[in-house]
């Protein structure tokens, strides 16, 4: 499982207008043309602006995973998006 920190804050996440975010996903793909496959799960956490959308913020990760992969596309077996900050 690979750990994949988010740099997309800054500023705008210190003065409360982001809300960071813990996803997991899990890629598999096709290889060498038979029936077998490969996949990976990655985590991290995630800035997102408030009012952001959960699809945008999916695809958003999912190109970003891709790219660490070396990939065009993959089906997506699973993803999870929860408030990183807990309740207390």
């Amino acid at each position: 499982m690979e750990n994949v920190e988010a740099d997309n804050g800054g500023p705008a996440a210190m003065n409360g207008t982001m809300i960071t975010y813990m996803w997991v996903l899990t890629l598999q793909w096709p290889i060498g043309g038979g029936p077998r496959f490969a996949s990976t799960t990655m985590y991290g956490t995630w800035n997102a602006p408030m009012g952001a959308s959960r699809v945008q913020i999916y695809q958003t990760i999912v190109q970003d995973a891709l790219k660490r992969i070396g990939r065009d596309s993959a089906d997506t077996l699973f993803f999870c998006l929860e408030p990183d900050q807990l309740g207390g």
